[in-house]
């Protein structure tokens, strides 16, 4: 743990002291990516309005390098500008020799500038429409191309294809990473070496007005070695959690777009609230609490999502979990939101009266608020929860439950047909550089008092991560949780609350 900590120091001392050192001026804009299940590539967004396409690629992945045969040759910065102005079309033209992405009406494009910056020896430029968030960042001599349509959808795929009418696309990444989490030393299962991947793709055809899209992708995981530690009846209570399915169905669903409509079936990410951070882990516990405990990040079913100008409004109707489930009751999950180029804000309800069985069902109702606020290389955003969880009735022992527990209790009974609430938030901000990616948040949970002292502690949570981009399809990461430690837990041991994750990910 200590030569874990060390190297997490070691790791960020350099970028601190480079942005401690940088003359402010020279704090320019490059082409940048950020998903909250892979992460960044080159960083940042440029304030300046661009020029772009309508082409859409995944933004939950690191984006692929496209080397295409473009027909703009490397130019002067003055060259450039005027060579735009007079035909923009020129510098939108075969971006990939894969699906051709350079497609869109003449209403998608948009009179702006174009910024330049050395990078590795080439010169990059890039365009950026004044659409909050939807961009495509283009580059010659050492070319790339991605975009984002308006906020960060997390890792949503519902958005990913490109828009041309008939075209195909994947994106894969691999990492490999140390964990020691300190919060589970009560099992013996604290320290951990593993690989995980993710797999992604789809495909897209234009009948009419319709855009019509299929979208999937699958975690590859690691799988814990089935001779853990059982010996007391706690830790057999937490066996489940370390029983992971090899290959997992993250997303998987088929959408049908028309102008400003959009429907989706199958399993996506919730649109309950915003993920506006990075993720380094499948198993997406680097989150703040109301979102790794409490907020699903995938959700089964049916949605609707209605895009008129800077409103979205999206409704949804799921099973409640992430997986399919067998019984009566199912979701109703909506979000209303406003966006600009610089603002962002929305308010979010989920609710369902209890997911399982009948004799184990389970409160899963919450009402959100989620805002962010960007600018430059800079992103600003907060969330607040207001949480309703626990069993709905008491029939149902804990020794019962067959399934992943709750490291902080909240698989709890209070009164039959009665809820246990909770207060949450998160405050957070992210950086986003040419070589460095930072991001930096604390939130706290306050739930009901149930007289349960794992239960009723406030917890206090406290998330840095800091990703290095070694190479264009390499990176260095590290992840640093902090939070509350409680002296006597599960069953009279200690919880620590400190995990570190140092790892490598490489993106295709």
């Amino acid at each position: 743990m200590t030569f874990a900590v060390a190297f997490w120091i070691t790791l960020m001392i350099p970028s601190f002291m480079r942005w401690a050192t940088k003359p402010a001026g020279h704090w320019r804009r490059i082409p940048s990516f950020c998903g909250p299940a892979l992460l960044l590539l080159l960083g940042g967004v440029s304030p300046l309005p661009k020029v772009t396409s309508a082409a859409q690629i995944p933004t939950s992945v690191f984006p692929t390098p496209v080397f295409p045969t473009s027909r703009v040759p490397p130019q002067d910065p003055e060259t450039l500008r005027r060579n735009l102005a007079e035909e923009p079309g020129l510098y939108s033209a075969e971006i990939s020799p894969i699906d051709n992405r350079a497609t869109g009406p003449p209403e998608y494009f948009e009179r702006g500038f174009i910024e330049e910056e050395a990078i590795e020896g080439g010169v990059l430029g890039n365009e950026l429409s004044r659409e909050s968030w939807f961009r495509e960042q283009i580059g010659y001599d050492i070319p790339r191309v991605y975009a984002r349509k308006k906020w960060l959808y997390g890792d949503s795929i519902v958005d990913a294809p490109p828009t041309e009418q008939n075209g195909f696309w994947w994106q894969a990444v691999g990492k490999a990473h140390y964990l020691n989490d300190q919060r589970w030393e009560f099992t013996g299962q604290e320290a951990t070496f593993g690989v995980e991947g993710i797999l992604l793709g789809g495909m897209v055809r234009q009948h009419g007005d319709w855009r019509l899209s299929l979208g999937g992708e699958f975690y590859i995981n690691q799988p814990f070695d089935p001779n853990i530690l059982v010996d007391v009846r706690v830790r057999r209570e937490y066996q489940a959690n370390y029983q992971i399915d090899p290959l997992e169905i993250s997303q998987l669903a088929l959408s049908a777009k028309n102008g400003d409509l959009t429907w989706t079936l199958g399993k996506f990410t919730t649109p309950f609230g915003r993920t506006y951070f990075p993720l380094l882990s499948n198993a997406r516990w680097d989150a703040p609490f109301i979102r790794s405990e409490a907020i699903l990040f995938r959700e089964t079913g049916w949605m609707m999502d209605w895009s008129p100008g800077p409103w979205e409004i999206t409704l949804a109707l799921t099973n409640g979990s992430e997986d399919q489930d067998t019984n009566s009751s199912k979701a109703l999950i909506t979000r209303f939101g406003w966006s600009s180029e610089a603002f962002t804000l929305g308010v979010s309800l989920k609710e369902q009266d209890g997911i399982g069985s009948e004799s184990q069902k389970y409160y899963n109702s919450h009402v959100g608020f989620d805002m962010a606020y960007r600018a430059g290389r800079w992103t600003l955003c907060s969330e607040i929860l207001f949480d309703k969880y626990g069993f709905r009735r008491g029939t149902f022992p804990q020794r019962d439950i067959y399934w992943e527990r709750s490291l902080y209790h909240r698989d709890l009974h209070f009164q039959n047909l009665k809820p246990i609430t909770g207060t949450g938030f998160y405050l957070g901000g992210l950086y986003e550089g040419k070589h460095w990616t930072h991001w930096l948040s604390y939130g706290q949970f306050f739930p009901q008092a149930l007289g349960d002292p794992i239960h009723d502690a406030h917890t206090r949570r406290f998330i840095a991560k800091c990703i290095r981009n070694l190479t264009p399809n390499f990176q260095a990461y590290s992840v640093l949780l902090l939070e509350n430690s409680l002296d006597v837990a599960q069953d009279g041991h200690p919880r620590h609350g400190v995990a570190l994750n140092l790892g490598f990910q490489a993106s295709f």
